[in-house]
């Protein structure tokens, strides 16, 4: 701030305090309109549009990976249930017997739920991915590749779900979920996913030059990867939509500073309601 006077430094350190109140949706907004809209121009007009985008899609995102953090929570709490189920899986005694033919029945029902769990988990996760991306071009800031890799990873285990049907034994990509042995003594298929020892999904797509194996981070881990991501790109969000402003008002001295009472403190989204 050293080509700012002493007045205009106080009064940017108040605007920036002020600023940096607000959720990183409010404040991409919220900035944009300190450094100043004049309605009349495209410009300002496309400037506004970028930064409203960028918010929406902040908002919305942190609503799905709330609904990803409980859809893990389901997806543990289903898995320690089929673990359970499938404790003895050879019984000896009549108890036993009794716990494995209920097993039997409601094992394969609580995988299927599972499945289903996995799914919106990773639909879930290319919501985030897709709505990331554009809080991150509201201020035009990069994303890490690696990051982005990740994240894509899951589209390949969504699109294994959203096309399952072409996975069916018979079916053009079988190869992406079954598992076929034919011997003499008869004709076995499996179906299902597999994972590593880190307890991964393994999934195989299927591809014109054959079959690729991806490895999908649908644990615990993977959320915590996740949930890493979104707060490291919304850090940076935020605190370059703050620097924008500084940087406007050091390299336009001649412009008025907005007083802190001046920025608003409206909501920034509503909704209007419906009938039931």
């Amino acid at each position: 701030m050293d080509t700012l006077t002493l007045e205009k430094r106080a009064q940017l350190t108040a605007l920036i305090d002020e600023l940096n109140t607000f959720p990183t949706y409010v404040k991409i907004v919220r900035c944009e309109e300190a450094i100043g809209l004049d309605p009349t121009v495209e410009a300002d007009r496309d400037r506004m549009d970028t930064a409203l985008a960028g918010a929406w899609a902040l908002n919305r995102l942190l609503l799905y990976l709330n609904r990803l953090r409980s859809l893990n929570e389901e997806r543990m709490q289903l898995g320690v249930a089929i673990r359970e189920l499938k404790r003895d899986p050879f019984p000896t005694t009549a108890e036993e017997v009794e716990t494995a033919a209920r097993a039997s029945v409601l094992a394969p029902h609580f995988a299927g739920e599972l499945e289903v769990v996995v799914n919106f988990f990773c639909v879930s996760v290319q919501h985030i991915r897709s709505l990331l991306k554009v809080v991150a071009e509201a201020i035009g800031y990069e994303i890490c590749k690696d990051d982005l890799d990740y994240l894509d990873e899951f589209r390949v285990l969504r699109n294994h779900f959203e096309h399952w049907y072409s996975r069916l034994p018979g079916k053009v990509g079988e190869a992406g979920l079954v598992t076929k042995s034919v011997t003499a003594d008869g004709y076995h298929v499996w179906g299902g996913l597999q994972s590593d020892a880190k307890d991964r999904a393994i999934v195989i797509e299927p591809k014109k030059s054959g079959p690729v194996t991806h490895v999908v981070d649908v644990t615990n881990s993977g959320v915590a990867r996740i949930e890493k991501i979104v707060q490291e790109t919304t850090a940076q969000v935020g605190k370059q939509s703050v620097e924008r402003v500084r940087a406007h008002f050091i390299a336009h001295l001649e412009k008025d500073i907005p007083l802190p009472d001046c920025i608003d403190r409206d909501l920034l989204i509503d909704v209007g309601g419906f009938e039931p």
